[in-house]
């Protein structure tokens, strides 16, 4: 039965997105819906669920300690609370303690295998003297829905609640501030210079800042640490691809997803986070794809052969609508290109794995883009030993090998470990084919690769056959995992 009366929940609805500027199909891509579906329930022949209504509740800017009973009015359609549907000009006023929250980001798909690291991030936001928390890892590994999620699971934490600032269109460091400001409602306007009047609103305040793809803007991390140093209420979470390097950051590395044990059945298979993420999206353009005995194993070496990145899985997912596993797998050993093709209400630097790699590529000084593709050589990494001696060979490198290598790792563009006391350095393979490429197109990548030859070669000539006992085995140790290299 369709319901129209001023008190209708329904026309509230329209009368309080027509105050915020927001039209029907921006509110329905806040919600994960159609706009059909906010077509209905402004016109009352449709009521919203809870999950939506709560959606709406945050997405409308309905203050926090309303919001059960707002739930009530848009289900029921009593609206004993009489929220009002227009937004009062004295709402955004910094320091009246009713700052409208900006919506967080909504996605329409769920996320998937990512239970643990939220628990574990929202763990450490709790922890006393925790202030700020930095995600960091490579391009395509799920910094921002993972920080997304975080900010949606803790809206209820922050008295003055959780405000999202996308900073990917930024990219001089001095706008920073300003960005934050206008997300957080802070008028621009006045005489007061922007940051005093951002510190006037943060006085008092209990919130979350999240902050999106801070990589490229990295020198304002100072001005962050000072908000922090002076408001003991306010707490940040950011998403980057480099560690922010100011002092009372915790950094939590973002995992790639969890890949199939070799000895795991094909029913065991689905439960696995890179899989079922394959899974999900190829059925999302093939309704009726399936695993199967036959497709599994060309299921998982897909999701091997892309590390289980997440954006990775995703891209290659969406040819499932024309490609069988096999086929994809047999395209993807050509290179990067199997991988595009994202949705067009995704960034443009995420339709492509390429894109988002050559995004942290640009961001990083010519002497480290040198290095960069003359580490791609390596197969399966390296020793740090073997980085010197094939990247640096001639001594023309200007940045120092050491700091070079440290700078990519800080970039997420390089990853280390420790094997018997030594450390070890690779690439997740996606990200080596792009430095591949970008060797390939330089004019020493002939030599590169002869230097990188002749390295191998001495080690294995080096190699005693005579020795024997526990001397042998660590030799052999050393040996397995050059294996790579030595086969290339």
């Amino acid at each position: 039965m369709s319901e129209s009366g001023p008190h209708s929940f329904g026309q509230w609805l329209k009368q309080r997105r027509r105050s915020l500027d927001i039209t029907q199909e921006q509110l329905a891509e806040m919600l994960g819906c159609s706009p059909a579906a906010i077509y209905k329930i402004e016109a009352g022949t449709r009521r919203p669920s809870r999950q939506v209504a709560q959606l709406l509740a945050h997405n409308l800017q309905v203050p926090e300690r309303d919001r059960e009973e707002f739930v009530r009015f848009a289900r029921l359609g009593s609206n004993t609370a009489h929220f009002p549907a227009t937004r009062s000009s004295e709402d955004a006023v910094p320091g009246n303690g009713t700052e409208p929250e900006p919506g967080l980001p909504v996605w329409i798909n769920d996320l998937i295998g990512r239970d643990g690291d939220i628990e574990r991030i929202i763990g450490m936001l709790r922890r006393p003297g925790v202030r700020l928390v930095t995600l960091v890892g490579p391009p395509g590994i799920g910094k921002t829905r993972l920080g997304a999620a975080v900010a949606h699971r803790m809206l209820g934490e922050f008295e003055h609640g959780v405000h999202f600032v996308a900073l990917a269109p930024v990219s001089d460091p001095r706008l920073v501030i300003p960005t934050i400001a206008r997300e957080v409602g802070v008028q621009e306007s006045g005489e007061a210079p922007i940051i005093e009047r951002l510190a006037a609103f943060l006085r008092d305040k209990n919130l979350l800042l999240v902050l999106d793809n801070f990589e490229q803007v990295v020198e304002a991390a100072p001005e962050i640490a000072r908000l922090l140093g002076v408001y003991q209420e306010l707490r940040v979470l950011v998403t980057s691809r480099q560690a922010l390097g100011v002092h009372g950051e915790w950094q939590y590395q973002v995992p790639t997803l969890a890949l199939p044990d070799s000895r795991a059945t094909t029913e065991a298979l689905a439960g696995y986070p890179a899989v079922a993420l394959f899974l999900k999206r190829a059925q999302a353009v093939n309704p009726g794809f399936m695993l199967t005995a036959d497709n599994s194993q060309a299921i998982v070496q897909l999701c091997s052969r892309l590390d289980g990145l997440p954006l990775a899985i995703e891209l290659a997912a969406a040819r499932m609508r024309i490609l069988s596993p096999a086929e994809a797998l047999k395209r993807l050993q050509a290179g990067l290109d199997m991988l595009g093709s994202g949705g067009r209400d995704i960034p443009a630097r995420q339709r492509t794995l390429r894109g988002a790699i050559a995004w942290s590529y640009d961001l990083l000084s010519e002497e480290e883009r040198v290095l960069f593709g003359r580490l791609g050589c390596f197969v399966g990494g390296c020793s740090i030993e073997a980085a010197e001696a094939v990247c640096n060979h001639h001594g023309d490198l200007t940045v120092n090998i050491l700091d070079g290598l440290a700078s990519l790792s800080d970039k997420s563009l390089l990853e280390r470990a420790e094997a018997g006391g030594e450390s070890r350095l690779w690439m997740l393979e996606m990200i080596r084919e792009y430095a591949i490429e970008r060797l390939s197109e330089s004019h020493e990548a002939d030599e590169i690769k002869h230097l990188h030859s002749e390295y191998y070669l001495a080690k294995a000539e080096a190699t005693d056959p005579a020795v024997s006992g526990l001397q042998q085995k660590a030799m052999l140790d050393r040996l397995e995992w050059q294996h790579d290299n030595l086969r290339a």
